[in-house]
Parts: structure tokens; C-alpha cells; sequence
């Protein structure tokens, strides 16, 4: 559209030129004599008149005049063919560099929004893993305190078994034999029944353990998963300030072609 506009104005000051050499001939062609004026009076032979012809002068002045007309125009035609290479060449310029902007904007668009999708992807991550967390957390809770009122009331119970067997030992020392064989079966009984106890005590230990265990686990992924997201961020928020500076540096590209153009437009006119 540019080399179109240039070569209009090109054309436009070809005719304005022709036009002042056209105008000026007839200004020049009232200010001549006639003919016949000009041509000389037969003299006798022995006279010569050594005198300039006004019309040769004024046909000279003439062609003067449209030889300087022809070499302005030439001239104003190489300068506008000058400007509009380099006006060309900055489009050309312009056009490869908005291009580039253009790719490398499109190309972070695309690394946002995979970066978006892997954020959204961590987060559901994350959340399952914090349910995940807290179920496993309640359900130890309610393990622990089922644990602590075992001891208790085991404890209770040996408290009231030793206070009983020290009443049955104090019963049996005036007991017959029977008796006492009674008495050690009743005791090996409550020997198994507290081993049991206790066997089934150490048991919820290991699983109180293991599940600690487990618990630290997961507080470590938990602890990774938010380090990764943290840094998801940061590169996200990173990669939309590069994109805010690449469509900067484009708004700014624009600007400057726009006023190149109209700079290069207004100093044709005036030339």
C-alpha cells in the first residue's frame, strides 16, 4: 500500500513539473519579438551586424530553463525511489520482527497453558493427598485413644486382680489342699488371659508405629508436592512477565512503524 501511495505522488510531481514547463512558454513566447522583427534589414554587403539575436538568446533561456526542470525532476525522482527502498526496507524489517514477536508469543501462550494444566494437575494431587492425610490422621487419633483407655482399664484390672489374689492368698493359708489347687488353675488362667493382653497391646504398638510411619510418609510428599507447586508458581509467574514484556516490546514496534510511515510521508510532501 505504501509503494502504491509513493508512486502516486511520484506521478503527481512528474505532471506538476511539466505543467510550470508548459505554463512558462507562453510567458517567454510574448516576451519574443516577432519574426519578422527580429530578422535583420537588408544592409549593403559591406555592413555587418555583429549584434546578439534576441530570439537565439531567449531559445537558449528556454532550454536552460527545461534542461534545469529535467534535472530537478530527475533529481526528486532518485530521492523519492530512495525513500521508498528504505521505507521498504524498514517494512520488510518491521514485518520479519513482528513475525518473531508473533512466534514467540504463541509459543509462550502454549507454555502457560501447559504449565496451567500441570498446575490444576498438582493440585487435585495435592487435595487428594490432604484427605488422604486427614482420614489417615482421624483414624489414628481414634486409634491412639483406644490404645490409651486399653492401658487404662488394663491397669485397673491388674490393680483389682493383685488386690484379689492377695485376698485369696490370705483365704488360703487355712485352706485344704482343694482349695489351693483351685487357686493355681484360677492363677495360670489369669497368667494366659494378661500374656494375651499384652501380646494384643504390643500388637496396636506395631501398628500405632507403622502407621506413624506411614503418616511421615505422606507428610513428605505432602512437603514435596508443595515445594513443586511453589515453583510451578514462580515459573508461571515468571512466564507471564516475559509475555506481558514481548507484547510491550510488540505494542512498541507497532508504534514506531506507524510514525516512520507518517515521518517518511510528511517529508515527500514537503520535498
Amino acid at each position: 500500500m505504501q509503494c502504491v501511495l509513493f508512486v502516486l505522488q511520484l506521478n503527481s510531481e512528474n505532471r506538476k513539473l511539466k505543467y510550470l514547463s508548459l505554463s512558462s512558454r507562453p510567458c517567454l513566447d510574448e516576451m519574443l519579438p516577432s519574426i519578422t522583427d527580429c530578422m535583420p534589414l537588408e544592409e549593403e554587403p559591406d555592413t555587418l551586424d555583429t549584434s546578439p539575436d534576441p530570439y537565439s538568446q531567449y531559445q537558449q533561456q528556454v532550454k536552460e530553463l527545461q534542461e534545469t526542470v529535467s534535472t530537478l525532476l530527475e533529481e526528486k525522482k532518485k530521492k523519492l525511489a530512495c525513500q521508498l527502498q528504505e521505507q521498504q526496507r524498514q517494512i520488510e524489517e518491521l514485518t520479519i520482527l513482528a513475525e518473531k514477536e508473533q512466534a514467540e508469543m504463541k509459543e509462550l501462550h502454549k507454555t502457560i497453558e501447559q504449565q496451567s494444566k500441570t498446575i490444576k494437575r498438582f493440585n487435585r494431587v495435592s487435595v487428594m493427598a490432604t484427605t488422604e492425610y486427614e482420614e489417615m490422621k482421624e483414624q489414628l487419633d481414634l486409634e491412639q485413644s483406644l490404645r490409651v483407655k486399653a492401658e487404662t482399664y488394663a491397669h485397673e484390672m491388674l490393680v483389682k486382680q493383685k488386690e484379689a489374689n492377695r485376698q485369696s492368698m490370705i483365704l488360703l493359708q487355712n485352706a485344704d489342699p482343694s482349695l489351693q489347687l483351685i487357686k493355681a488353675l484360677e492363677d495360670v488362667a489369669n497368667a494366659t488371659k494378661t500374656l494375651e493382653q499384652e501380646r494384643l497391646l504390643h500388637h496396636q504398638k506395631v501398628k500405632a508405629l507403622e502407621a506413624e510411619l506411614q503418616e511421615y510418609s505422606l507428610k513428605q510428599q505432602i512437603a514435596e508436592l508443595q515445594s513443586q507447586l511453589e515453583l510451578m508458581d514462580e515459573e508461571k509467574r515468571e512466564t507471564e512477565g516475559r509475555l506481558q514484556e514481548v507484547e510491550k516490546k510488540n505494542r512498541d514496534l507497532e508504534k514506531r512503524g506507524e510514525e516512520d510511515t507518517y515521518g517518511l510521508s510528511i517529508t515527500s510532501h514537503c520535498g
